[in-house]
């Protein structure tokens, strides 16, 4: 008996509920009915959520609100812009029913205006040239970077052992490469330095046809090397300048830096402290990054 009083009681109180619940929505129609006037939808061009080419308007954003205004029964105008701030002002100042293109959706915007739940997850990008050239101080970073270290000692390697083989093969018959170890081997290092990078001063010449031998191969083995490690070189300085300096948030600190005024980007850098100048439009923004004032 309490069971069955129980969901008379719980049936009853879902249907208040449920009623409740649906006056508001009554009321809304109505509202809607009475009105008169199209909604005025404000809205800026940016692809791929809003293309805009004279009086034609279409685009992802477009086609979303027109299938939801259709499915209500809304009437509805179109008034363009230049930016999202100008958007979020006209919300602001009720010069506008709705703004709908890449709006992000942030806690500060969220204070003055009301969002749908989001339907596109995007994030910020960092825009560069593809070339830039290295100015002084890059270009001596680039020579101390790893890959030139790992040249360098790879090159002093082969050069002492060059100098210690013909100080081995020499000493003997050749007054040039004296017998004791550390003058001996440093006149070597001397001949093997020269040889291997095809300077060839020719005060040092060997002797003994061991010796002879061993320096046509050197200077075939300095040639081969020279050839690397100038390949290596340049393939790396050649990356260094595809790539941009800025290769993420880190490098963009000290630089020259543009962001669209109001935009969730320009919020982004003055929350993180990086010096940046703004604009009015992401278009005016193309034009100075290829003009490679910022």
């Amino acid at each position: 008996m309490m069971s069955h009083t129980y969901r008379l009681l719980l049936i009853h109180l879902t249907s208040i509920l449920i009623l409740q619940a649906t006056l508001p929505v009554s009321q809304a129609l109505a509202q809607d009915e009475e009105r008169q006037e199209p909604l005025t939808v404000v809205t800026k061009e940016v692809e791929p959520f809003v293309f805009i080419a004279g009086d034609e308007i279409n685009g992802f954003s477009i086609e979303l609100w027109e299938a939801v205004a259709e499915e209500t029964g809304i009437e509805f105008e179109y008034e363009v812009v230049d930016s999202v701030q100008q958007q979020l002002n006209a919300m602001e100042n009720n010069e506008a029913d709705l703004a709908i293109a890449a709006i992000s959706v942030t806690e500060e915007r969220e204070r003055s205006v009301d969002f749908s739940h989001d339907y596109f997850e995007s994030g910020l990008g960092i825009l560069t040239n593809v070339y830039t050239p290295l100015n002084f101080r890059e270009t001596v970073l680039s020579f101390i970077s790893p890959t030139f270290f790992r040249l360098l000692s790879g090159i002093l390697i082969i050069v002492l052992l060059g100098g210690h083989v013909i100080w081995l093969v020499e000493r003997g018959r050749n007054p040039e490469f004296p017998q004791s170890y550390f003058r001996g081997v440093w006149e070597g290092i001397w001949w093997s330095a020269v040889t291997v990078t095809t300077v060839g001063y020719g005060d040092k010449i060997p002797l003994g046809r061991i010796g002879r031998i061993f320096g046509v191969l050197w200077m075939f083995t300095g040639l081969l090397i020279i050839a690397n490690f100038t390949a290596s070189i340049t393939s790396e300085f050649t990356v260094q300048r595809l790539q941009s300096v800025i290769n993420g948030p880190e490098d963009l600190y000290g630089k020259s830096v543009v962001s669209v005024a109001g935009s969730t980007g320009d919020e982004w850098l003055s929350d993180r402290g990086i010096a940046h100048s703004t604009v009015e439009t992401v278009d005016d923004a193309y034009i100075l990054l290829d003009a490679k004032r910022v």
